[in-house]
């Protein structure tokens, strides 16, 4: 089926209005201009164009015929400019909303707000608390004097694991917080005072807790794993899944199952509609089944923003793959459903989350059909849809992944592919248990105890392609791989219908793509030549120093050892002449948990202060042999490499912080000054403003070049400080929605202002710093898009 074949037009809509609300969720001046220029260009577009709409008729598509394109640019150019008018109106709402205008002042605030999402429960980091984030939606602004009246969403952050579920209304004392205008959210609130229950869930809200808990208490008999994921997949309730596994997901592709998915829907609906068929439902009734199926479904899973997309692209995906395909009508729907959703709710435009949806909805209703009818020639037809429509998503999607994290899932086609037809008896008996739950409890746990050993093959899956060598090849995020990656997946998707007709030759490519994954691949220009690297370990810190010698220092280890050895694999480390602890936060030791079983470890360099059995427990679980406690202003030489320790070990007092936070541990860490191949850096821990400014009183801070900004770049620092080092580049080491509001944007800020370029780790990964050609370069594993 050839383009001429299909209606374009819809798809044109679709771009314009999707660019048009990108563009003024900016927030800028010019959107407004953007929309009253496009307005008017519409309307005389409209005018010269006489009127087409009333009189196109065409059964086929010649997009860039004379006729046919006057009215898909019409029809675009009015709905982009409607959307534009739409989108700035609310964009500009929200800027001028109370709470917005609150959060930049970092107001404290007295509010009532509605839970509108499950709470999510980020646990202890070192010295750092446990947190819950949650979803609301704000109904009464008391500061200042003055009581105000809204409906906008916000993030609630609260200190702690407390317990709230959807639907309860609550008031509290919070400190408001601002957030990117493209997030969907108005603002940040984090918890300051005691929070009151003022009312609890209505009757339709207690419903669907009351299901989804029933859900989770038929997976008493399950391990952790199981009764993690069964719940995640059904119903998106991800608030039991292990780290370990949700790390392993990622790995391997299948992080679309931990999520609410138009996936789920989709089997959902087949199975539902096959039982309907088969009890002669037709016509309006199977309609009607479906629909109801849709709303059921959408209840069930909150009925959120992404639950509304997951359930337009499920229904999409399945006109393509169901019983009645039709590709020319999944197009068309993909365009209607992307068009209204964007108007419905703008903010998807900044979604990527949005982005791979429709991405990979359109490669399943575009390829999918004609994919599985190639393989089917030769191999069963449940087969030929189980291998067709992940790798349909997958191709269509791989250009957008690659731009988001700088990766390529070569193990993603074959785990997608092995769970697969896990993932639909899984999700009919979680939902079966689910709707049981609050009437017969035996039955449900034995539904669940079922629907656990179908998910176990899923996690085999996950952990067992997560650990092959190659099951991600890092690729970098640079326009021009993203480029390149995109006619290759476009070359690839011409070439596989031949591939797939033909056995011998689906056979072979399978066998190559597995003799790959088992090889680890090098990662193209990265990390060149250099001189230090600021490891990607998610929230906690593992910076490498590489003499010109082949001399290696580690510099803490991270929250966990998989992250740590991915990147030290990654940059073809066999020894460690010299490993340094800064303190003794999980978020610096975890990761070095049997360091000495994997590499070659020489001395162990630990705080000052350590007791000697706290320095014998650290010696074992690193698996150290060799160990020496820092002192102030000692110098170490490793090969080239120049180590000087400023301060270690500090009685600073006690002091808890306005996040509940007790920086003892931080303030008594090692702060040193390295001298690598030319290259200074400053390497300070999770030093709070107290060992800041005392280290700046009694010997000061040398001038260098990198800056490793203390604690994760938190908010809690001395300005002097970070102005005295004079860095021309700054680290953040933080980890991706992290929860704690790393690297604070007035850190940020006063770093910019200090003449440092910054750069994070959960932007551009594992960052690389050497000289080339007499000039620093800072080569990051891949780049914010």
């Amino acid at each position: 089926m050839s383009v001429s074949d299909i209606d374009l037009r819809l798809v044109a809509v679709a771009a314009m209005v999707w660019a048009a609300t990108w563009s003024a969720c900016q927030g800028k001046w010019w959107s407004v201009a953007v929309a009253g220029a496009t307005v008017i260009v519409g309307l005389l577009a409209w005018r010269g164009a006489g009127l087409l709409l009333p009189t196109w008729r065409g059964r086929r598509v010649a997009v860039f015929g004379s006729r046919s394109f006057r009215f898909s640019m019409l029809a675009a150019v009015i709905a982009g400019g409607a959307a534009l008018l739409i989108t700035t109106m609310l964009v500009q709402f929200r800027i001028n909303n109370v709470i917005t205008l609150l959060a930049e002042e970092r107001a404290v605030v007295d509010v009532v707000l509605d839970v509108s999402s499950d709470p999510v429960t980020y646990p202890p980091r070192g010295a750092l608390p446990a947190r819950t984030l949650l979803q609301a939606e704000l109904r009464t602004v008391v500061a200042r004097g003055s009581q105000f009246r809204t409906k906008q969403p916000i993030i609630l952050v609260i200190n702690g694991s407390e317990v709230l579920v959807a639907g309860q209304r609550v008031q509290l004392t919070a400190r408001a917080m601002p957030v990117e205008l493209g997030d969907g959210v108005a603002a940040q609130l984090r918890q300051m005072g005691a929070i009151t229950v003022l009312s609890e869930p209505g009757l339709l809200t207690g419903a669907v807790n009351k299901l989804r808990a029933g859900l989770r208490d038929s997976m008493a008999w399950s391990s952790s794993e199981q009764a993690g994921l069964v719940p995640a997949l059904v119903v998106g309730d991800v608030s039991q899944l292990p780290s370990t596994l949700v790390a392993a997901f990622r790995a391997t592709g299948l992080s679309h199952l931990t999520a609410v998915s138009g996936t789920n829907l989709t089997l959902l609906l087949a199975f539902v509609l096959l039982l309907a068929r088969y009890a002669g439902a037709r016509g309006w009734w199977l309609r009607g089944i479906a629909l109801s199926c849709v709303v059921g479904f959408v209840a069930l899973c909150r009925g959120e923003p992404s639950v509304l997309r997951a359930a337009a692209m499920g229904v999409v995906a399945l006109s393509a793959i169901g019983v009645a395909r039709d590709t020319k009508r999944g197009i068309r729907q993909l365009a209607v459903a992307v068009t209204a959703l964007l108007l419905i709710d703008p903010w998807l435009s900044h979604s990527w989350g949005f982005a791979l949806s429709v991405s990979a909805t359109g490669g399943i209703v575009w390829w999918a059909g004609r994919w599985q009818d190639a393989l089917a020639t030769w191999c069963p037809l449940w087969l030929a849809e189980a291998v067709a429509v992940p790798l349909a998503a997958q191709l269509a999607t791989q250009p957008l992944v690659t731009a988001l994290n700088g990766q390529v899932s070569l193990v993603g086609i074959l785990a997608n592919l092995a769970a697969g037809s896990f993932v639909g008896p899984v999700t009919v008996i979680g939902l079966a248990a689910t709707l049981v739950s609050p009437v017969l409890h035996w039955l449900a746990k034995m539904l669940g105890w079922v629907a656990g050993w179908c998910v176990q093959p899923i996690i085999y899956v996950a952990n067992v392609g997560a650990g092959l060598p190659g099951a991600v090849w890092q690729v970098g995020a640079t326009a021009l791989v993203i480029v390149v990656m995109t006619l290759l997946s476009v070359t690839m998707a011409r070439m596989v219908p031949w591939v797939l007709s033909r056995a011998t030759a689906s056979l072979t490519a399978v066998a190559l793509l597995v003799g790959v994954v088992c090889v680890r691949l090098p990662t193209p220009g990265w990390p060149g030549d250099w001189a230090m690297v600021f490891c990607d370990v998610g929230q906690g810190d593992a910076t490498v120093l590489r003499g010109a010698d082949g001399e290696v220092v580690l510099v803490d280890g991270g929250p966990e050892p998989d992250a740590l050895h991915n990147c030290l694999d990654e940059l073809g480390v066999k020894a460690l002449s010299l490993v340094v602890l800064t303190h003794q936060h999980s978020d610096h030791l975890a990761g070095l948990a049997g360091l000495g079983e994997r590499y070659r470890v020489g001395t162990l360099l630990l705080r000052a202060g350590l007791s000697e059995s706290q320095v014998n427990d650290t010696a074992r679980f690193v698996g150290a042999t060799n160990v020496s406690l820092a002192q102030a202003q000692q110098r170490i030489l490793i090969g080239e490499i120049t180590w000087v320790t400023l301060a270690s070990g500090a009685p600073f007092a006690i002091r808890v912080s306005g996040d509940g936070e007790d920086p003892q541990e931080n303030n008594a860490g090692t702060i040193a000054v390295a001298y690598v191949q030319g290259l200074s850096v400053l390497l300070s821990g999770d030093a709070e403003p107290e060992a800041q400014e005392a280290l700046l009183a009694a010997v000061g801070v040398p001038d260098v070049v990198v800056l490793k900004v203390p604690h994760h770049g938190s908010a809690n620092q001395s300005a002097t400080f970070l102005n005295a080092a004079h860095a021309e580049v700054a680290i953040a080491s933080v980890g991706a929605d992290n929860g704690y509001g790393h690297p604070a944007a007035r850190t940020v800020e006063t770093l910019v202002s200090s003449g440092a370029q910054v750069w994070r780790t959960d932007e551009n990964g594992s960052i690389a710093v050497g000289i080339v050609d007499s000039t620093i370069k800072v080569i990051p594993l891949k780049r914010s898009p």
